[in-house]
């Protein structure tokens, strides 16, 4: 049975399993990404639409101002400071002709002109001439002296009587001044903005696209380094996993991982009788004979080389599901999970005939080993791993006592 050094659970700390972590990291930053760049984008197109609303705002005055200039005539009437907005009928086709300029050329696509009394005295849309508008807040504050601008979408008709159409336009509200700098009357302006709104898209995507690629160049290099990290933990929490869990010499499993899983396969069998299985965990001890000698005689060097060898040997004859661990000084227990007495026997004879069938090589030259075994089977009625464990142990020393180099497989002990 090979050592469990599988990755710890989802649920485990992020101390034991990185890969989680690393996997919340991903997982945080990608919605960090879109919630900072749905967060910039709506911030960036407020700032770029507030700078729009103040270039045109800006345009539209210029426009009225430079229309007042043309056709002040024709809009101001009176002396001086008595001077107030008024247009006659006669000078509605002078008007409309001055403004059809600005129109073809600086992209306004409706005029209105009202006078102190909220009275529409001009229009580009006749149909409105000599209307009051006495309920608009956005009229009152221009006729007190303030401009107003704001930002829509309106279905509206060009001047040319082409056809209705939905577009973005700076609705602007501009106060009229008479010579003395008072208040008369106010400009409505609708200013075609499609200009505008094509630089802002512009900009806004320009700043977008740049956000999400510095964003993205971050994201993708923190989560290398975070990815060479969590690799180099999770080698690291690995490596101490197996350090934890394997005699560090022959690499097979200490004696607290080989009581540990053999507590687990002990259960695991009591179970499997209770539900009416006929097979058992086999248990083999091995003992290699007369291993004192060979540290006495030959050094420790070379009794590591041995046991490192026994090992080897013995990992040979195991199925993929068995577990070999060194149980102390030159001593080994081989779990055997499904395994009836008859094979469990078997499969130590096995053992024993593969240590002793070829010399072991080490550093000091060939050296002839042998071990020694004893075998037993878990029972329905055995209570803990402890009894398995000592059946197994006093049939190893009748096997010593009998000579070495042999099993004892007895069930309940091998006759002296």
């Amino acid at each position: 049975m090979a050592l469990d050094t599988r990755k710890a659970p989802l649920h485990a700390s992020w101390g034991e399993n990185p890969a989680a972590l690393q996997k919340l990291f991903m997982i945080v930053g990608s919605l960090s990404i879109a919630v900072i760049l749905l967060a910039s984008t709506w911030g960036f197109k407020t700032v770029f639409t507030g700078h729009v609303v103040r270039m045109a705002e800006a345009d539209a005055v210029a426009v009225c101002e430079l229309m007042l200039d043309f056709v002040h005539d024709a809009i101001l009437k009176g002396e001086n400071s008595n001077r107030s907005v008024a247009v006659s009928p006669g000078d509605i086709d002078r008007l409309d002709r001055e403004i059809a300029n600005f129109v073809d050329h600086l992209h306004v696509i409706k005029v209105k002109i009202f006078d102190h009394d909220h009275r529409i005295v001009y229009s580009t849309d006749k149909a409105i001439i000599g209307k009051v508008d006495a309920e608009n807040p956005r009229l009152r504050r221009a006729l007190y002296g303030s401009i107003d601008t704001e930002l829509k979408e309106k279905k509206i008709t060009d001047l040319k009587e082409e056809k209705g159409f939905t577009q973005k336009v700076v609705e602007t509200y501009v106060p009229i001044r008479n010579e003395v700098g008072m208040v008369v009357g106010s400009f409505e302006i609708y200013l075609l903005i499609d200009r505008y709104d094509r630089a802002l898209r512009r900009a806004l995507v320009l700043t977008t696209l740049i956000m999400a690629v510095v964003l993205l160049g971050t994201f993708a290099v923190s989560h290398l380094l975070i990815g060479q990290s969590v690799r180099q933990v999770r080698e690291a929490h690995t490596l101490l996993h197996r350090t934890a869990i394997t005699d560090s010499l022959t690499g097979v499993a200490n004696h607290g991982y080989l009581v540990s899983r053999g507590a687990e396969e002990f259960d695991r069998a009591r179970r499997g009788y209770a539900v009416g299985g006929d097979k058992g965990l086999g248990c083999v001890l091995l003992d290699l004979d007369r291993f004192k000698q060979v540290n006495d005689t030959y050094g420790h060097l070379i009794g590591d080389q041995v046991l490192r060898e026994f090992t080897r040997r013995i990992q040979t004859i195991l199925r993929p599901y068995d577990l070999l661990g060194r149980y102390g000084g030159e001593e080994f227990v081989v779990l055997l999970p499904e395994a009836s007495t008859a094979e469990t026997c078997s499969i130590a004879e096995r053992m024993l005939e593969t240590v002793r069938r070829e010399p072991f090589l080490t550093d000091a030259g060939e050296l002839t080993i042998t071990a020694s075994g004893g075998t037993a089977t878990s029972r329905d009625s055995d209570r803990s791993l402890e009894e398995l464990l000592k059946r197994a142990d006093d049939n190893l020393y009748q096997a010593k006592r009998d000579g070495r180099d042999r099993v004892c497989c007895a069930p309940d002990g091998c006759p002296t």
